[in-house]
């Protein structure tokens, strides 16, 4: 599982959330945000 590294940094709201900088979605936990960016946004492929 080398591919966490490709996935910036989210971008924290005021209420918690990590927002995606690419489509500024918003999720609840790093989880959702990372396969997220995983799905939408494979850097490197």
């Amino acid at each position: 599982m080398e591919s966490k590294q490709n996935i910036p940094e989210p971008e924290m709201t005021s209420e918690g959330k990590y927002r995606c900088r690419k489509d500024n979605q918003e999720y609840d936990n790093r989880e959702d945000y990372e396969s997220h960016c995983m799905e939408e946004h494979p850097s490197g492929m």
